[in-house]
């Protein structure tokens, strides 16, 4: 790493935090079109076809995570080490990476529940 200039590890850093962006934005796609999906077919959706959505979903999900981490130890293992060492702050606020994870699980979750929830106008609650 010695060998490489400040300004293309920033710049590799920048380019990891671009492609965790990408992948979050990805998941919340993704869930979005399965709650939307499932929730417009609620009374014609049979439990069959429920565990399909929820198995390709998390296949999806786990795809997308895993490469996320894989980037960020990147960052945080080989990156930002060595940006410390020659004495440059990232300025990446370490709270942003914990509310992107809780979201992501929080979402995956609720994704589940909607999935195996919604299925007809009668069953809802408050209804």
């Amino acid at each position: 790493m010695e060998t490489v200039s400040t300004e293309a590890l920033l710049e590799l850093r920048f380019m990891l935090e671009q492609s965790i962006d990408v992948q979050f934005q990805a998941w919340m796609a993704a869930t979005f079109a399965v709650i939307v999906a499932v929730y417009s077919a609620r009374a014609d959706l049979k439990i069959v076809v429920r565990i399909c959505i929820s198995i390709l979903y998390s296949l999806a999900v786990g795809a997308l995570w895993f490469r996320w981490m894989t980037e960020g130890i990147r960052i945080n293992t080989l990156i930002d080490p060595e940006l410390i060492n020659r004495g440059v702050d990232s300025g990446t606020h370490i709270l942003s990476g914990y509310l992107r994870f809780m979201t992501y699980w929080l979402g995956s979750i609720v994704t589940f529940i909607a999935i195996f929830y919604l299925r007809d106008d009668k069953k809802n609650i408050g209804e």
